[in-house]
């Protein structure tokens, strides 16, 4: 017996898009319903090191980002994740990837995703030395905070072969996905679509690891800045 990979997500893809379109009484509006099935998608389906949550992510000098629709973050190793009155808020250093959730993906909600991300990697990481075999290495530099975008249905996809822009800059978006369309990513100084719809949520998925493996560990924070920052030392 050989399980097909590529049927599994595709029928996995179509529930989730039947669930996206469902008016639910017990929800405020219907991108509440989208926003949870990404974040079901995301615990399910992410190895356990990753988290995924709705949160605001904060730096050690007591700087905010905007809240975030989904947050993947690591919860193995960073020693804290503040909960209070029902917001999450999330150390900086602890998030591998941000995401902003809409219905359809345009050219306004393109750049408020890029507003979004804008307002995370602003915040100021800290890093700390660790232990590796006995020894103290160097406190490692922050890798790059994966950005994208997550929609339910295409609208404008295909103009995003035209976009330009600078994989560095604190604006840029990574990748994202189209339930009911196609998954992209930069590549090469281009985005590039997927070949085929039905495929887009596994290949979104595959490069989304992929990424996530390149990007390692979370690095070890400097807790005690922390600490300075909000004067508890």
């Amino acid at each position: 017996m050989v399980m097909d990979l590529s049927r599994l997500f595709n029928t996995l893809q179509q529930q989730m898009y039947l669930k996206m379109q469902q008016q639910c009484i017990h929800a405020p509006t219907k991108g509440d319903i989208t926003e949870e099935a990404w974040r079901v998608f995301f615990n399910e389906y992410l190895p356990k090191r990753y988290s995924c949550s709705k949160a605001f992510v904060v730096d050690c000098d007591g700087n905010i980002s905007e809240q975030i629709d989904i947050v993947i973050y690591d919860e193995y190793f960073s020693p804290f994740i503040f909960n209070q009155d029902g917001f999450k808020y999330i150390p900086v250093e602890s998030v591998y990837a941000v995401f902003e959730v809409k219905q359809n993906l345009s050219q306004e909600y393109f750049e408020y995703a890029q507003r979004k991300a804008m307002s995370v990697r602003q915040l100021r990481r800290t890093t700390a030395p660790v232990l590796c075999n006995g020894n103290l290495v160097s406190g490692r530099e922050p890798p790059h905070i994966i950005a994208g975008i997550l929609t339910t249905n295409r609208a404008w996809e295909d103009r995003l072969i035209q976009k330009t822009g600078l994989s560095d800059s604190l604006d840029f978006l990574d990748l994202g996905c189209c339930v009911n369309g196609k998954s992209w990513v930069w590549y090469e100084n281009r985005y590039i679509l997927s070949l085929e719809e039905r495929d887009s949520l596994l290949t979104f998925f595959m490069t989304f690891i992929e990424k996530l493996r390149l990007l390692g560990t979370a690095p070890a924070m400097d807790i005690a800045q922390y600490f300075n920052g909000f004067g508890q030392l």
